[in-house]
């Protein structure tokens, strides 16, 4: 798979186009992995293939808030803007911070990428998914690329992106 060139060559095609444009390229959201939090809780193994890399998170609110800010304010036609959340954290990280708030053991293991792909088909994600996402985390995330300290997303939405200690809490509310 070859996500990165896809989204590269539409930048191409819209900055070739001769239209305005303001070219936002979202982080990794934190709600890619909360979504997994529940069954770690439940389980006290939180499964992953990203090793140690860091990752600096950002929610799904703190990157719509940007758009906002870009589309309401003046100044960022013809912009790249990297969004990325303030902090970097490790699964291990986000694993202790469950069991912190949670009051219970969760750990994380990490996983080689087919152990990880078997562990989520196990899970019942379809094949070609769990695959996928096996792959992006043992090929991408744990390179660590998805650690930032820019701070862009921040100072367009005018307030520090969301914190590990608030993702916990927003992954396990129905």
């Amino acid at each position: 798979m070859d996500f990165k060139n896809d989204h590269l060559l539409t930048e191409e095609w819209i900055k070739a186009s001769g239209m305005e444009y303001t070219l936002l390229r979202n982080g990794w959201y934190w709600e890619n992995n909360t979504v997994r939090l529940p069954a770690a809780i439940q389980h006290g193994v939180l499964l992953g293939a990203a090793d140690d890399a860091q990752i600096s998170w950002a929610s799904r609110q703190d990157l719509a808030g940007a758009a906002v800010a870009v589309l309401t304010q003046s100044g960022h036609t013809g912009k790249t803007y990297e969004l990325a959340g303030d902090e970097a954290y490790t699964f291990t990280d986000m694993a202790a911070e469950a069991a912190r708030q949670c009051e219970v053991s969760v750990k994380y293991v990490n996983q080689s990428e087919p152990d990880f792909a078997n562990s989520l088909l196990s899970f019942g994600l379809p094949e070609t998914m769990a695959r996928m996402v096996a792959e992006i985390e043992a090929r991408g995330v744990a390179t660590g690329v998805l650690k930032s300290d820019t701070r862009i997303l921040s100072a367009l939405i005018g307030r520090p992106t969301s914190s590990l200690q608030q993702a916990v809490p927003d992954a396990l509310v129905p």
